[in-house]
């Protein structure tokens, strides 16, 4: 456990620093802070959670392409459109819920972001399975042939 803790400590914080990073830029009091960490926090026991989930499932399959669509993400910071346009969502669908800046609204505006961020995972996952098949059903009907 203390392993997978500190496998996605590292991968949520890799892909939350340039988000993080932008809100930071911004003048934010210390509570508004806390609640960007608590929400990086948040998705870090999602993911733990998730992948102790998948692997008493047997999933070991999708654990590593999450692992690696993880890792993925995590370099398409370097052109950071997906961050930023995920942040501007994330802040404009909170900022209509909690109008006033404050502990909330910066913790629901990380967590609708991080949630955001983590459809892109998600699609690199079902990505990395589509290749998968299509690979194999390639290879079976070259066979075939």
């Amino acid at each position: 456990m203390p392993k997978l803790i500190t496998k996605w400590t590292i991968l949520v914080c890799l892909n939350a620093a340039i988000s993080f990073t932008f809100a930071l830029s911004e003048s934010r009091s210390p509570s508004e802070i806390t609640a960007m960490v608590a929400g990086v926090v948040t998705f870090i026991g999602f993911y733990v959670a998730l992948e102790r989930w998948a692997l008493q499932k047997g999933w070991n399959a999708f654990v590593l392409r999450l692992n690696i669509a993880t890792v993925i993400k995590a370099f398409t910071q370097f052109a950071p459109v997906l961050e930023i346009w995920a942040g501007i969502g994330a802040l404009i669908a909170v900022g209509a819920v909690f109008p006033e800046k404050g502990f909330f609204q910066a913790y629901f505006a990380t967590l609708v972001d991080g949630f955001l961020l983590s459809l892109a995972v998600g699609v690199l996952v079902g990505l990395m399975f589509l290749a998968e098949r299509l690979y194999r059903a390639y290879q079976a009907n070259k066979k075939a042939v």
